[in-house]
């Protein structure tokens, strides 16, 4: 083929190439053309009707009334009509929320188009939606004119109303009205309101650190809150001011100084429910599906129950030192009464944890019952040597004492027994924060890497008196807003242990408050289980804590060191559980209720000899006499094996066979309910010599008369049941020759004739 033909052949190639591609291109278009007028079409369809409303943009009246478990009113709230001038506002209180919130605010129209692309981009590779893009402007319209629905229509209204309300407003002024409207937690709406609920200031006077904490509160009012996490809350505020620095906003020396200040609240209300309020405020942010701007006319019913209440106020002692207590009820699961002095932070929790976090587990794991025996001693577990409170020791004693004497060796050796990692796998299902740091066993004693609060600890116990259930107890019965109940309380309860731990414990606890450290509530004669708890060191102690219950009620008291240790004489046994003894003897209790029984556990009755001398679990022998029983509950899948004989089949233990002068002297080791007969044997007869008649005698003595004979003497223990004597096993005692005194070697009993 010629060039020129060549040439020809690729031109029409290249020709019909650029027409179907024209054609291809001409459909795109067409089709991009069809979806940009279906999509505007769409747009103005859905968002028709909808306008920016100048009003809202001020702010709504967001009102909240809070009543008591008899459905009279707490208290009731609204938002603070003062609001804060743009001039009013410091400048490092704006930057602190453009940093964290929308930094490029003064250079987009409403739309951060850079950010929301990659927002999108992050959420795809992580194939989920948490990374947001709304910018300030953005947020002021959802929270004054929407829902938090997450719809297509929804953010579409969003954007028409966004780009309005940049035509119509400076940035100062958009700037102004979300500081002006924006929720902080805590019931407080607007910058203004923040700045007096958490700290006591106007705004023109918050630090750089305030203002931080603020910002960063936007996020996540409740999970952020200084209240509930103040460590959590100290991380969000320097992230915040790590990104003033970054944005220029704030020199490295204003960083620094800020990061370091201390986080000091405002005390806020003086009235007895103020304490109360604040957490039953924080359990509605986080209980609520919807905004908090839709928050208006809302009543809020709660379990909260004024004597009650009275009750822990008039225990909170007026010292150095600080108290927290909290009361619940076990049937509503509601929350009747809580109060603080100093916030109920996260602290070491003592031996309070020990039932939570080795004895239950041990006996969840079938690793001990209740009487199981374990010996008390100084100990040394590969370096870590636990001391028992005042260095006593008991030598050998039951789970349930150890428990009742609150001895730090035998909770460790059940914890060495069982694995601290088992033991957090079970408080983590009882909303007890722990980590991998906490696998070790001094979380026997209470050393837990994050703390806990008295709330955690106290709502754990619960798990007893529920039969091995757990469920969070709750401030909040109900919420209705606008005449419309929106929220109501159902417990969802976990199983936790089998309902046979659960009695255990029960019974064990009991004993603690009968027998044991908390002793002081036994004078009450009411159905109270108990578990007191001290941390602390030799020159003072950080916190004493009780937390005791009954079938009705669950109470948990702490007292706690502010500035300087609490003197060593302020324990858990001591001043904690007086305290819980005066709201105990106040608290009417119906003694018709009783803590859950269990099919799943047995009363079996225990050999005593074995149990006290040998230290091991044996049953008892079928006709052994009362007296040599004790009595232990067991999980029926965890009963001893090995049952004793000792009556059935009674046998001699230690015969001590001695000759003196031709006199016999036989010893016997014989159980006190057990009698022996004596045979002696001569010249090939067997005779029966002596019937000790149960006169728990130990000892016979014969003499041998005839010279040159051999005597053997033969013993047959016996147990005499109803008249008839049960024999056991015959023994050879020993045998001697009689013989003149001139004619005995030494030792000749010895010999074997």
């Amino acid at each position: 083929m010629s060039i020129y033909k060549r040439y020809n052949n690729a031109k029409n190639i290249y020709t019909i190439f650029m027409k179907k591609l024209l054609k291809c291109l001409l459909v795109l278009a067409c089709v991009a053309g069809v979806l940009l007028l279906s999509g505007t079409i769409y747009f103005l369809c859905v968002t028709a009707g909808y306008n920016l409303d100048k009003q809202k943009l001020i702010g709504t009246d967001h009102t909240m009334e809070f009543y008591d478990i008899y459905g009279n009113e707490i208290s009731a709230f609204s938002k603070d009509t003062a609001v804060s001038e743009n001039e009013e506002i410091p400048e490092h209180v704006k930057n602190a929320f453009i940093a964290v919130e929308d930094k490029r605010f003064y250079k987009h129209n409403g739309v951060d188009t850079k950010a929301l692309f990659r927002a999108s981009w992050n959420n795809l590779k992580s194939f989920s939606f948490k990374e947001g893009a709304s910018t300030i402007s953005q947020q002021l319209i959802k929270n004054t004119h929407l829902t938090n629905e997450k719809t297509l229509k929804r953010k579409l209204i969003e954007l028409k109303l966004t780009k309005t309300l940049e035509k119509n407003y400076t940035k100062d002024e958009i700037l102004e009205m979300y500081l002006n409207t924006i929720y902080f937690g805590k019931n407080s709406y607007g910058i203004t309101s923040a700045a007096k609920n958490y700290f006591n200031v106007n705004v023109s006077d918050l630090s750089l650190s305030q203002a931080a904490v603020l910002a960063g509160l936007i996020k996540a009012p409740s999970a952020y809150s200084p209240v509930n996490d103040m460590e959590k809350c100290r991380e969000r505020r320097n992230t915040v001011l790590k990104l003033m620095y970054e944005q220029d906003y704030i020199s490295e020396i204003e960083y620094k100084s800020a990061a370091a200040e201390e986080i000091v609240l405002s005390e806020g209300e003086k009235s007895a429910a103020s304490f109360y309020l604040e957490h039953a405020k924080d359990e509605l942010d986080g209980i609520m599906s919807y905004s908090p701007y839709a928050l208006t006319d809302c009543k809020v019913y709660t379990f909260y129950d004024p004597e009650k209440q009275a009750l822990l106020c008039e225990n909170a002692p007026n010292t150095d030192y600080g108290f927290t207590g909290i009361l619940i009820d076990n049937a509503q699961n509601g929350i009747n009464a809580y109060y603080s002095t100093d916030g109920d932070d996260r602290r070491q929790a003592g031996s309070v944890l020990k039932p939570l976090a080795v004895y239950a587990p041990a006996l969840e794991n079938n690793c001990v019952s209740e009487c199981s025996l374990l010996l008390d001693e100084k100990t040394n577990f590969n370096g870590y040597s636990p001391a028992n409170y005042g260095d006593a020791y008991y030598g050998y004693i039951s789970v349930k004492e150890s428990l009742e004497r609150s001895s730090n060796v035998c909770a460790v050796k059940l914890l060495n027994f069982i694995g601290a990692q088992k033991a957090c796998e079970y408080l983590e299902k009882l909303n007890i924060p722990v980590s991998r740091d906490d696998y070790n066993l001094a979380l026997a004693l209470g050393a837990v890497s994050k703390g806990v609060t008295l709330k955690e600890i106290t709502s754990a116990y619960m798990v007893f008196s529920g039969g091995g259930e757990f469920q969070e107890p709750h401030f909040i019965k109900k919420v209705e807003i606008s005449g419309n109940l929106q929220y109501n309380y159902k417990p969802a309860k976990t199983r936790v242990f089998d309902d046979s731990t659960a009695f255990l414990m029960n019974y064990m606890l009991k004993g603690v408050s009968e027998n044991g450290t908390a002793k002081k509530l036994g004078v009450l004669n009411k159905k109270i289980a108990s578990k007191t708890g001290t941390a602390g060191n030799k020159n003072g102690n950080t916190d004493a804590y009780n937390v005791s219950y009954s079938p009705e009620y669950t109470l948990g008291i702490r007292l706690s060191a502010k500035n300087t240790l609490m003197p060593n004489n302020i324990t858990g046994g001591g001043a904690s559980t007086t305290k819980a003894y005066n709201v105990w003897k106040n608290l009417k209790l119906n003694e018709n209720i009783h803590f859950p029984e269990s099919a799943n556990v047995v009363k079996v009755e225990l050999d005593k000899y074995a149990y006290e001398n040998d230290h091991i679990l044996v049953l008892a022998d079928d006709i052994a006499p009362e007296k040599s029983k004790i009595e232990g509950y067991f999980a029926k899948n965890n009963l001893p094996t090995e049952k004793s004989s000792r009556y059935s089949s009674p046998i001699v233990e230690n015969v001590n066979f001695s000759v003196n002068n031709n006199e016999i002297k036989i010893e016997l080791c014989l159980t006190e309910y057990c009698g022996f007969f004596v045979f002696k044997e001569t010249d090939g007869k067997k005779i029966k010599i002596f019937d000790s008649d149960s006169k728990n005698l130990t000892m016979f003595q014969d003499s041998m008369k005839e010279y040159g004979k051999t005597y053997a003497y033969y013993i047959v223990p016996y147990f005499d049941y109803n008249g008839t004597k049960i024999c056991g096993k015959e023994i050879l005692a020993g045998k001697a020759m009689c013989t003149k005194a001139s004619d005995l070697p030494d030792n000749w009993w010895n010999i074997d004739f």
